[in-house]
This record gives structure tokens, C-alpha cells and sequence, in this order.
């Protein structure tokens, strides 16, 4: 079932919203711990949990209601089909990326933390995308046909 609203508007009116709060919740982070954390009367960690909780809840909201071409494309569902073999492949990666040095290196490479947890991201992304689609196109889209395959041929 596909939840679909008669106007398109409010669908993008949430999304542009949650967008908006995202980058907030990005230049904004210590101080909106501090008024969450405050009327939440949670300490500033949690108070920031709970606002980023709340956030991406309604951007998934606001593509559901109404998907935006730029967002809902074929490289994105391609990501989300390969979303299983991210899942499993991540830790494999960031381990063989902090054995190589690569984290350190860019740790010393920056000053703060901002910007080199940002380059370790895009870094680990940029080795764990290919891996990822690779092991969908070749173990995980094969071993679905196969179980498929076998679900046919037995009785239920």
C-alpha cells in the first residue's frame, strides 16, 4: 500500500522542513543539546538523540508522502536494493581502512573533529559503495533467485 495525500504540497512542505532541521541540527548541534536537553530534562546527549529521532522520522514522512525526483532516483534505489550488503559490509571495511592507517592519517591530517570524522565518512563510503554493489550484483541477486528457485519446489 502507498500512502498518497490528494495534494503533492504537503508532502513537500515536510520534507523541505526536515531538510531544513537537518542542516540546523548540523551548525547548530551543542546548542540545540542545550534547549532539548533542558525541556526534554534529558541530559544534552539524549536531547539531541531525540531531535534527530524526530527530524529523519518526518523526512521519511515527506518522501512517502510525496517523493521528490532528486531524492527518489534509480542511484538511490540502487542503493536501497544493495542496502543488505552495505549493512553487512561496513564493518569489514572500516576495519580494513583503520588496519591500512587511512583514519589516522586523516585524523592527523585535520585540525578539530568536525572535518576529519567528515572525510573518514566520505573516505569509508567511497571504499564501501563499490565492495557493496559488487557483492549484491554477485552473492546477494544469485542467492535470492536460488531461494526463490527452491521455494517453488517444495510443498508448503
Amino acid at each position: 500500500m502507498r500512502l498518497r495525500l490528494t495534494s503533492p504540497q504537503i508532502g513537500r512542505v515536510v520534507f523541505a522542513a526536515s531538510l531544513l532541521t537537518i542542516v540546523g541540527l548540523i551548525c547548530f548541534a551543542s546548542q540545540i543539546a542545550a534547549f532539548f536537553g533542558t525541556i526534554l530534562g534529558q541530559s544534552g546527549g539524549s536531547g539531541v538523540k531525540t531531535a534527530w529521532a524526530v527530524t529523519l522520522a518526518s523526512a521519511v514522512v515527506g518522501v512517502s508522502l510525496y517523493p521528490q525526483r532528486w531524492f527518489v532516483n534509480p542511484a538511490a534505489k540502487l542503493l536501497g536494493n544493495a542496502s543488505f550488503s552495505i549493512y553487512l559490509w561496513h564493518p569489514v571495511v572500516i576495519v580494513i581502512l583503520d588496519r591500512l592507517g587511512l583514519y589516522r592519517a586523516i585524523y592527523a591530517s585535520f585540525d578539530g573533529a568536525s572535518l576529519p570524522f567528515l572525510a573518514s565518512v566520505i573516505a569509508t563510503f567511497v571504499a564501501l559503495i563499490p565492495v557493496s554493489l559488487l557483492s549484491y550484483r554477485y552473492i546477494e541477486r544469485p542467492g535470492m533467485g536460488l531461494g526463490a528457485r527452491f521455494s517453488l519446489l517444495r510443498p508448503a
